[in-house]
């Protein structure tokens, strides 16, 4: 009996890849079923849905809403490709791979294709609903007037926000980006927020793609930690600026007096956002990494408090949470980590 001819190296992978291609409904079904996609849709939600507060459809719409839409698209094509990339089903074959959802009759893919095809009156709808149901506000109130605030202040939790200057406060070398965020989230949420709260905590790191702070890994663990993350470009300052934007429109729809921000860097430029968040009535504490104690007094001034990284990991570590240190200037990284 003649013998059967091995296949070939190629032809083995191209067979492996039609295998991955065929599968690829399956795996997004079980992605799309999962906490992680919940979690980063759920992170869009809280970041745009104000900005629906008071959508009507039909009614003249506004630029940032417009450009909600289009990143919400974005978002969801990135989400989805990420996890085939996982798999090695590249990008070039996301087509293919809708196009044999659409022959499929599951609920899970119907909703993918809508979703991906929704239009700009649908989703706003969508985030109308998504900001009554996030921020605790019904219809009825939104029409009579009451607004953002004046729900807040009726609304028991407490919102958190964390914005992690990640390229000034980098992840410490030889620890994973999952459990550090995680850390400072858990951190935070003991020490800076009233116990049995029930809290509303938005994590966001800002990094430069160009100048590769953070390796593909790191980003990955992030993004499992839940911590939503802002592209800067490497022109200098450009980081702060967005920190600085993202305050400002953070304190434009958070009631004062059931907020915490909390802002992880070492720069003394922020001293103005401190500033005006205090003269706004917000609660704003600092995590840093000086190794000069004098810097730290300084910062001190203009915040609540003040805790070097290296006393939050050391908590997390010994799982018995630390007292905030106002005046610790220790060294709370071991330098930039390039990954």
């Amino acid at each position: 009996v003649q013998a059967r001819p091995e296949q070939n190296p190629q032809g083995r992978a191209m067979d492996e890849a039609k295998a991955l291609i065929k599968a690829a409904p399956s795996i997004l079904d079980s992605y799309v079923r999962g906490d992680s996609f919940k979690e980063a849709l759920n992170t869009f939600y809280k970041l745009h849905s104000p900005k629906f507060s008071e959508f009507v459809e039909g009614d003249e719409y506004r630029l940032d809403q417009s450009e909600a839409h289009g990143q919400y698209l974005d978002e969801l094509e990135a989400l989805l490709e990420g996890k085939l990339e996982e798999f090695t089903i590249t990008s070039d074959h996301f087509a293919e791979v809708l196009s044999t959802m659409l022959e499929g009759n599951d609920e899970v893919s119907k909703q993918l294709m809508e979703a991906m095809d929704l239009s700009f009156e649908d989703f706003g709808s969508m985030m109308r609903s998504k900001f009554d149901e996030l921020y605790g506000v019904t219809r009825k109130e939104a029409d009579v007037g009451l607004g953002l605030n004046a729900h807040s202040k009726r609304n028991p939790a407490l919102s958190l926000r964390i914005l992690w200057d990640i390229e000034n406060v980098p992840v410490p070398k030889g620890m994973e980006a999952f459990s550090v965020a995680s850390a400072i989230i858990s951190y935070c949420e003991e020490k800076f927020c009233e116990q049995g709260a029930q809290i509303d905590t938005l994590t966001t790191c800002f990094h430069s793609p160009e100048k590769k702070t953070l390796s593909r890994q790191k980003i990955r663990d992030l993004d499992r930690a839940s911590v939503e993350q802002v592209l800067v470009s490497s022109k200098r300052e450009d980081a702060d600026r967005k920190i600085v934007s993202r305050i400002n429109r953070e304190m434009g729809v958070l009631d004062s007096t059931s907020s915490v921000f909390v802002l992880i860097s070492s720069d003394n430029d922020f001293v103005s956002s401190y500033q005006h968040l205090k003269g706004g009535g917000f609660v704003c504490h600092n995590i840093h990494n000086c190794p000069n104690a004098n810097m730290v007094k300084a910062l001190s001034l203009f915040c609540e408090s003040c805790v070097s990284l290296s006393v939050v990991l050391a908590a997390a570590e010994s799982g018995a949470g630390l007292d905030v240190d106002v005046v610790d200037g220790e060294d709370g990284g071991e330098g930039e980590d390039k990954g």
